[in-house]
């Protein structure tokens, strides 16, 4: 997405946010009926309420984090040379673009997404978010910043 300053937004996949914030909110909704089924004493459970309310608190404040953290990662391309990298719940990091020498690609894995990692001359990583949307504008600035050595492959 473009700005009127002329930035460039890539976000999280809509589609991929979608599903994801679906499947969590289902779990999370589940859970809640168990535990009232269970406070009502249809399901027996022995476990005391409040410890069962308070293993729902914990569950519903992590899937909300979860969700959070999808819905707020996004890279920010500045035309004068800045990127602002938002990552999960973690604050947002600034660099120009001169600092950053090098990238590589973390391959996906069991329960994990392929994402890049951006290098820079001090030598710090900058995780970038996974599952970003296919953005040409995007795609074709990364494809300037060299490929770090242990990379595997082009992505």
């Amino acid at each position: 997405m473009n700005y009127r300053d002329g930035s460039i937004v890539v976000r999280t996949d809509l589609r991929t946010r979608n599903i994801i914030a679906t499947i969590v909110g289902g779990v999370a909704l589940f859970c809640s009926i168990c535990v009232v089924l269970s406070l009502m004493g249809i399901i027996h459970n022995p476990n005391p309420p409040s410890d069962l309310l308070g293993y729902l608190a914990v569950f519903i404040l992590g899937s909300a984090a979860l969700i959070l953290s999808l819905f707020r990662g996004c890279v920010v391309l500045f035309p004068d040379g800045r990127i602002v990298v938002k990552r999960g719940l973690s604050r947002s990091r600034r660099l120009e673009c001169s600092e950053i020498v090098g990238r590589r690609v973390n391959p996906a894995g069991w329960r994990r997404a392929f994402y890049h990692v951006l290098i820079t001359a001090q030598g710090d990583e900058v995780k970038l978010p996974p599952y970003l949307e296919h953005n040409a504008k995007f795609l074709s600035w990364l494809k300037t910043v060299p490929l770090h050595p242990s990379s595997p492959s082009e992505v």
